[in-house]
């Protein structure tokens, strides 16, 4: 439920979902309006992209991690929301999109640890949604 993903620890710092739009708003009402027409300004480290993201972290009174959780949850949502779109069910987007997180977690490590990452999230599994 969403209560649940609410409530999973992150490193926003937020206990709950009024608690992560409150923080939703502060840093989008930091941001000025190009940046939030235009949020790829924050995708490649730049010294310009530093200078942004001191900006929003002074305004909103949010630490570096807490907004680099704010950016990697927008780039989740835009990424689930384009293969949702493309016409996938939403058990094929997340199985999708937690491989492609196993892949990157597994970069740089040894082929027995990557093999037992693989093997915790290739499990089959019952849709969430038909055990509610």
């Amino acid at each position: 439920s969403v209560q649940k993903i609410a409530a999973m620890p992150d490193d926003s710092g937020c206990n709950s979902i009024p608690e992560k739009i409150a923080m939703y708003k502060a840093v989008l009402d930091a941001m000025k309006p190009e940046e939030r027409w235009d949020p790829m300004l924050f995708d490649t480290p730049s010294p310009e992209r530093n200078g942004r993201a001191l900006r929003i972290r002074e305004e909103s009174g949010y630490t570096e991690t807490q907004l680099n959780q704010y950016f990697y949850e927008f780039d989740t949502m835009r990424d689930l929301l384009s293969r949702l779109g493309s016409g996938k069910s939403m058990d094929e987007v997340t199985r999708g999109m937690a491989m492609d997180r196993v892949e990157k977690l597994g970069e740089g490590r040894s082929r027995s640890a990557r093999r037992r990452l693989d093997k915790n999230i290739r499990a089959p599994k019952k849709a969430e949604w038909l055990t509610m």
